[in-house]
């Protein structure tokens, strides 16, 4: 990892990019990639373009702007992480990428360790244009999705659960209603409950329930915030968002979509920054993370990043560029834009 500010970004704003562009932007951020940008790419084979263009091309367009430039991290995916908490391993959540976790392995019944790097394998297959047959089903698969997602229904699911629909509800904002979710997460009245949802959203399987509930029993059964913080992040997350949506406040969109950018939501504890257009994203950004985390406007750091491949003159995925190694590891003191911005934020005393 090269220590530059763990960046989370999503395919809207990877898409954006020229390859010049996003040569530069994983040249000065730490890409973090999660399984939902691998799975909306993949999706992306089964898209119809109003202008004719080849969905195969398209997809190679994003996997070659991945595989072909410098820092970038395929973190592990939040329900392996969530799984791994609630059977006693700790999660860090510092604002750094996990990129290593353990796997199940059904067939000697050992957990292993595994390296996310095989991503890359795939997507230089996809960046030659190479799909496997598995790969094409799992692209009908994802485009079919977001449509599980019933904003109507949000409300129903959540006055059923943990947290008890108040009298005033209609009257919140999104701050009040994540304050509330926050009271029941680090409260230990409605533990066990919080910890029957957590199960349900890992989809936990069966036989480590009862290792995990003995484990929180012996802890004196305390709160969900205590016991495994990572998952009790992601609770909040979710019922913040279904709360929020079913009760359309300002900012957040009643759309099957929604359950696909709230997936990326689910990562902000190992990011510094989030990349996005959608207004969405960076309220709940604003919303769920801590205020030495902040969330730009993918097309302010897009024009940073083109002024950036302007003042070099291209990068070296286009032309050879004649650049010291001390040149590439920090942006270009002189320029002041959204890329040389960020940095101020996150590495104080570069320039």
């Amino acid at each position: 990892m090269s220590g530059n500010p763990p960046t989370l970004i999503d395919k809207s704003f990877l898409q954006a990019l020229s390859l010049d562009e996003a040569f530069w932007f994983f040249q000065y951020f730490d890409g973090v990639l999660t399984p939902v940008l691998i799975a909306e790419i993949i999706g992306d084979l089964q898209k119809t373009y109003r202008d004719g263009r080849n969905p195969e091309k398209m997809v190679s367009s994003l996997a070659r702007k991945l595989c072909r430039t410098p820092e970038k991290h395929f973190n592990v995916s939040h329900i392996e992480l969530g799984s791994l908490e609630l059977l006693g391993n700790n999660i860090p959540m510092n604002m750094r990428p996990l990129v290593h976790g353990l796997r199940y392995d059904g067939n000697d019944g050992h957990w292993m360790l595994t390296d996310n790097s095989n991503f890359l394998d795939m997507l230089q297959s996809w960046d030659d244009g190479r799909f496997s047959d598995e790969e094409l089903e799992r692209s009908r698969v994802w485009r079919k999705y977001g449509e599980q997602f019933s904003p109507s229904a949000s409300i129903d699911a959540i006055s059923s659960g943990p947290t008890p629909r108040p009298p005033e509800i209609d009257q919140l904002g999104l701050s009040e209603i994540r304050d509330l979710q926050v009271l029941s997460l680090i409260g230990r009245e409605r533990a066990a409950e919080n910890l029957d949802w957590a199960f349900a959203e890992l989809k936990f399987r069966d036989e480590y329930r009862k290792a995990v509930l003995q484990r929180w029993e012996e802890a004196g059964k305390p709160a969900l915030a205590d016991f495994a913080p990572y998952c009790a992040f992601m609770i909040l997350a979710i019922r913040t968002h279904m709360f929020a949506s079913s009760l359309e406040i300002t900012g957040v969109k009643q759309k099957p979509s929604d359950i696909i950018d709230m997936e990326y939501l689910l990562y902000i504890p190992f990011c510094k920054f989030l990349i996005s257009d959608d207004r969405f994203q960076l309220n709940f950004f604003r919303e769920l993370g801590e205020q030495c985390q902040l969330g730009v406007r993918g097309k302010d750091l897009k024009a940073g990043l083109a002024e950036i491949a302007s003042y070099f003159g291209g990068s070296p995925l286009s032309r050879p560029l004649n650049i010291t190694v001390e040149k590439l590891q920090t942006p270009p003191h002189g320029l002041n834009n959204k890329v040389t911005e960020m940095w101020d934020f996150a590495v104080p005393g570069w320039r």
